[in-house]
């Protein structure tokens, strides 16, 4: 018979051991009988009886990690135990020592390579001029780039990149909180995504809070390689090209827009170049007003669409918009009705002068 009691952030209850001993006792004559005391900080015992045995947390934690790369529970538990600080030593030791010469070195080169992912991180995920660009420094085990919420109905769910020190690997991750009414529904999409297409790079487990969909890479092998910069940014793309194609086939589940990528560029190209296409002023101004609405365009941004390269045609229709009532309500009328004028005059002169 063994007892064990566990501690995280608190000591001995009143005489808790003794009173314990004397149960064993009491109740377990004829048996082999075991106590164990384990705690997350130092709280040095001097009991005798019944075989007793100090442990630490962070040596439940040493011996987990030799089989975590088998297990999907074991990672999970451990980054339970990171979570709450209860996997590490308190105790300095050489390596640590060493160590602490070189975490200033260490932890900046990892925040710069976050960093450098970033601008690919918004871009990929069309978070730049909307109310999801924020991307916020994590120092918990990890340095990380993330928006939250990317479904309605609770906060507690992320999109996230970062590097992981404790585990020393790359990450890109969707964390939904088991709270979420769309927790099932996120389940039941990654697995029937990834059953429908073997090339999908996605994985997914449970999480001690909810659930994970994510993307990972070790980086041991990236120690002293001139490349590394490379291979970390490329990695970082392709785990949010990923991540976008999956958002972009389950747009049911009812992904932040930006996620989706279905902004008024989008929309014009797949209108314009529809076999049903029809010069629609309504339908155009219903796109525009939509995309103010979603993101609060700013005047210099409209030179964005010139990337569609539209021709005098479709541009005087949709000149239209900022006429007659179809116009009286656009928030940017006349900064859109400049930029056509300017279009206009420039697809003319082309004309002339061919």
């Amino acid at each position: 018979m063994c007892f064990i009691e566990n501690k995280v952030n608190s000591g001995e209850g009143w005489e808790q051991l003794d009173r314990y001993c004397e149960a064993l006792d009491f109740h377990y004559k004829s048996y082999q009988k075991h106590l164990v005391y384990c705690t997350k900080f130092t709280d040095h015992k001097t009991e005798y009886r019944h075989r007793f045995q100090q442990i630490r947390w962070y040596q439940i934690a040493d011996v987990l990690r030799r089989y975590s790369e088998e297990d999907a529970y074991l990672i999970d538990y451990l980054e339970f135990l990171n979570h709450h600080n209860m996997s590490q030593k308190n105790t300095f030791s050489p390596e640590m020592v060493i160590a602490m010469e070189k975490i200033k070195e260490a932890s900046e080169t990892i925040e710069i390579h976050v960093q450098n992912s970033r601008p690919y991180f918004e871009n990929i995920f069309n978070l730049k001029n909307s109310n999801y660009q924020e991307c916020i420094i994590d120092r918990r085990d990890r340095v990380a780039g993330f928006i939250s919420p990317i479904l309605p109905g609770s906060k507690n769910n992320e999109l996230l990149y970062c590097i992981k020190s404790s585990l020393v690997k790359l990450q890109t991750q969707v964390f939904i909180n088991k709270s979420h009414p769309k927790i099932d529904d996120v389940k039941e999409a990654i697995e029937q995504y990834i059953l429908t297409d073997k090339s999908v790079k996605l994985d997914h487990r449970p999480h001690p809070d909810g659930f994970v969909i994510f993307m990972d890479r070790k980086i041991y092998d990236l120690i002293n390689d001139p490349e590394a910069d490379d291979k970390i940014k490329n990695w970082f793309i392709d785990s949010f090209y990923e991540f976008s194609s999956f958002f972009k086939a389950t747009p049911e589940l009812g992904w932040i827009s930006p996620l989706l990528n279905r902004d008024i560029y989008y929309e014009y190209e797949e209108f314009l170049r529809s076999e049903n296409y029809t010069p629609s002023t309504v339908q155009l101004y219903g796109l525009l007003a939509r995309q103010f609405t979603e993101s609060g365009w700013k005047v210099d941004e409209w030179g964005k669409l010139d990337v569609y390269n539209l021709n005098e045609d479709a541009l005087k229709r949709m000149q239209s918009l900022t006429k007659g009532d179809h116009g009286q309500q656009f928030k940017g009328k006349t900064n859109f009705s400049r930029f056509l004028n300017l279009k206009i005059e420039k697809q003319e002169s082309v004309v002339i002068s061919n």
